[in-house]
């Protein structure tokens, strides 16, 4: 479908466009000693609904790795083939154990009265968890939407590996509102519905992107006994 195809696109592009700047397996981020396990940021953590799922076929140590190494550039090209413009994805920084960053877009609005775009400012960090796996927070603020400075969408990416070596990817959403908001229930059920195509079109590419740095993983990984062989032939 639609959202299959876009996904396959942005995936090549990122592969494409992404400088091959990783090492052998070993040398993949993962823990630091002061790592801080489970870093939750958000209000709204615990009502939060899971609106998108993928499998990605490959080691949750590769997926991590892409998105400390890769997120920045997977995260420009990703919304600038979703139709947003003007992003900008800040470089992470180790913060309290754990990453964070800060990033923009502006994306366009459906509204038949009102703005017809908003910015779009967003708190992001990326902690490792208890479970083994990941978690890819999100905090947005929608600058130019009416009332949006009473709340913020909190969305949450969380990976976590499965038996077979895979990693199980979900992703849920909850607003946290600030203050008195009497359109509520209409911005939360919002924050749902407009979030599922766009985050199962991310995971799609993350999958296809994620898959491209492991291949490439692969390749440049020494081949035992190689030299030998040589020398046998020889």
């Amino acid at each position: 479908g639609h959202v299959s195809e876009q996904a396959r696109e942005v995936g090549r592009s990122e592969s494409d466009e992404i400088e091959e700047e990783e090492d052998t397996n070993a040398s993949l981020p993962w823990m630091r000693n002061d790592e801080k396990l489970d870093a939750i940021h958000g209000a709204e953590y615990s009502q939060r609904q899971q609106v998108a799922a993928k499998t990605i076929p490959c080691n949750i140590r590769k997926v991590f790795a892409f998105l400390v190494l890769h997120g920045e550039k997977f995260y420009e090209i990703y919304h600038e083939k979703m139709g947003e413009h003007d992003v900008k994805a800040g470089a992470w920084e180790r913060f309290d154990g754990h990453w964070r960053r800060a990033c923009s877009f502006t994306k366009a609005l459906g509204y038949s009265i009102g703005p017809k775009q908003t910015r779009v400012d967003e708190n992001c960090y990326l902690s490792l968890t208890k479970r083994g796996g990941c978690l890819l927070e999100v905090e947005g603020h929608n600058l130019d939407v009416p009332m949006g400075d009473t709340f913020r969408v909190e969305s949450y990416f969380e990976f976590v590996p499965s038996a077979n070596g895979d990693t199980e990817a979900t992703a849920s959403v909850a607003v946290n509102f600030l203050s008195r908001n009497m359109f509520r229930s209409r911005i939360e059920s919002g924050a749902l519905s407009d979030t599922v195509t766009p985050y199962t079109a991310f995971f799609n590419s993350l999958s296809h992107a994620v898959l491209e740095f492991a291949s490439r993983l692969d390749k440049k990984r020494p081949k035992r006994g190689r030299r030998k062989n040589n020398i046998r032939d020889k």
